[in-house]
């Protein structure tokens, strides 16, 4: 059986780059989802490169830049013969073109049903970490002509949620079906809330003016209610986190990833610390 883990909490500890990359030497680590996991791909690099003294040693796989890319990238640490993945999949599941006589304004399908077409490569990864939920809303799907699709038939009465509760029972179903739970440790990184302040993000909000953990509870956000549809739908998969009392509750952080982090320079490519707020 797959024992998913989700991110809840974390003990506050300082990181050991060195004893991380030795105990994941000859392993993939796969992150996969949308701009929140890239971003935790991105501190995951910028973390494991300090321990690297030559850093021109880091490479990505296929030669490409990292910057504005929107697909797949693959850094590779040689000594350790680790390679560090990022796959852009901010649905999960596949979305595609409208089957034929859909009505004009369904322009593309989410397939609730059929799980993403890159998921052949995340077979046999050491660690794989999903994440889903921002893309869910309204504004990036039905406002955009984009629908809901299960069975081959165009669903256009489908709701956001009930279309994202049943996406997580097609990624569950795959991991059961493709995954070897001997081999493979699956997270799946729980939603977190939008923390735009003075606005939204297309009318002058700022996600980046906060640097540190909310201490008002009055304040504090309630739990996003995509998280209770990754429960019910993981099911006794899941096995949850500790949360002990000195633990970073990181829902309720302000801000996860703002502009007062650094950048980090590897092989000529240039990772910066960008709000992760869509």
């Amino acid at each position: 059986m797959i024992t998913v883990f989700l991110f809840l909490a974390i003990e506050w500890f300082r990181f050991n780059a060195s004893d991380f990359l030795e105990r994941s030497r000859n392993g993939r680590i796969v992150f996969v989802g949308d701009s929140i996991g890239r971003n935790q791909w991105e501190s995951l690099m910028c973390m494991l490169s300090q321990a690297i003294p030559n850093k021109s040693e880091i490479y990505e796989v296929n030669g490409n830049s990292i910057t504005k890319h929107k697909g797949f990238l693959s850094m590779r640490f040689p000594r350790q013969n680790l390679t560090v993945e990022y796959h852009r999949t901010p649905f999960l599941v596949v979305i595609g073109r409208p089957p034929d006589k859909s009505p004009k304004d369904v322009k593309t399908t989410v397939r609730v049903d059929e799980f993403n077409w890159q998921s052949k490569r995340w077979v046999g990864s050491d660690v794989l970490v999903f994440n889903s939920g921002h893309w869910w809303n309204e504004d990036k799907t039905v406002l955009t002509g984009c629908y809901f699709e299960e069975g081959r038939k165009v669903n256009k009465t489908m709701g956001v949620m009930e279309a994202f509760e049943k996406s997580l029972k097609t990624w569950k179903s795959w991991v059961l079906e493709k995954l070897d739970p001997d081999k493979s440790y699956v997270f799946f990184r729980s939603y977190s809330p939008v923390h735009y302040r003075n606005g939204t993000w297309n009318t002058g909000g700022l996600c980046d003016a906060d640097i540190e953990p909310e201490t008002d509870k009055r304040k504090m956000e309630p739990e996003p209610s995509h998280n209770e549809y990754v429960y019910k739908s993981s099911g006794k998969m899941v096995i949850f986190l500790g949360i002990e009392s000195k633990a970073l509750l990181l829902m309720f952080l302000k801000t996860v990833a703002t502009g007062a982090y650094p950048a980090y320079q590897i092989h000529g490519m240039r990772f910066s610390m960008r709000n992760s707020c869509q």
